[in-house]
């Protein structure tokens, strides 16, 4: 049912189980842009949102549809929180080094912050793409903290390479059984997220996936898992090398083999993504043929 407009104007945010029509509204306003959201790089499905439990709003403007947010809970060990993940609605201020708002901008951040963000539960974070006037409306008018980045690289995979190169000392090799307990451990150490060893487990051996491990005398110092999505040959890979084994090379022979393994699954598309404040790793993936084309900012709500 169409919600009825207050006199004054202001765009009401209406609650919505329909994710079908949400994922519709994520494409129409991402342009054909490469975009993540919960976790998937294109072709969002209703199954795919339920599964994450996946909170929506719809927003109306004039009795016109105008605008949609999702919300992610996010579980990290024992512990959890909400993320505002993609939220985006009609906004006609100007962005420079100042915000110029309009009035209605104004009526639209509050009904946001009252509508939204009261009733999403115990949110940590919002976040928009860098184009996304809206979601950096709402920043700006709340004076939200800006927290952390995200950077999409993408490269396309069009023949294998040549020979793997590995740093002197280290080693490659595929996943063996015990591996997952070192994946879990230096998880926590390099991004501070508690993942069991058992998901690492399931994860490095499933079908759509390769695991490579590096060694230095026969230790695992740093691995990769390399994925093909189950959609238009799009792969991405998750990397980890032990602090004391950085700037040596390791991480980039990790990144070769799995773009060799990447494409013999039939990757064409291969996504990075990775924090705008990470030098280092910036300097990998550019130098290894990744091209920036999306950026995402994260606010701190509370």
């Amino acid at each position: 049912m169409t919600p009825e407009l207050t006199a004054n104007g202001n765009s009401d945010w209406i609650e919505s189980s329909d994710l079908g029509l949400a994922i519709e509204l994520c494409e129409k306003f991402n342009r054909g842009k490469l975009y993540e959201v919960f976790g998937e790089y294109a072709e969002l499905s209703s199954k795919a949102l339920a599964e994450r439990g996946a909170k929506c709003w719809l927003c109306y403007e004039g009795n016109k549809l105008s605008g949609f947010a999702l919300l992610r809970r996010l579980e990290l060990g024992t512990a959890g929180f909400n993320v505002l993940e993609e939220m985006w609605a009609p906004f006609d201020g100007l962005f420079g080094d100042t915000l110029q708002m309009t009035a209605m901008d104004r009526r639209r951040i509050q009904a946001f912050k009252s509508q939204v963000m009261r009733h999403a539960g115990e949110t940590l974070l919002m976040r928009g793409s860098i184009e996304n006037h809206f979601a950096h409306g709402v920043a700006r008018g709340l004076s939200l903290a800006w927290f952390n980045g995200l950077v999409l690289g993408e490269r396309k995979l069009q023949e294998k390479q040549g020979k793997l190169k590995i740093p002197p000392a280290y080693d490659i090799r595929e996943f063996i059984p015990g591996d997952e307990s070192f994946f879990s451990k230096l998880h926590l150490e390099v991004y501070s997220e508690e993942f069991s060893s058992k998901v690492f487990r399931n994860w490095a051996t499933s079908d759509h996936c390769r695991c490579t491990v590096a060694t230095h005398s026969g230790n695992p110092v740093g691995f990769i898992i390399a994925e093909k999505r189950p959609y238009k040959s799009i792969g991405d890979f998750y990397l980890a090398v032990s602090p004391s084994h950085h700037r040596r090379g390791v991480g980039g022979a990790l990144l070769d083999a799995a773009v060799y393994a990447s494409y013999e699954m039939g990757v064409r598309r291969m996504i990075a993504d990775y924090r705008t404040i990470n030098g280092a790793t910036h300097a990998l993936y550019e130098g290894r043929g990744f091209k920036p084309v999306r950026v995402y900012n994260y606010f701190r709500i509370r």
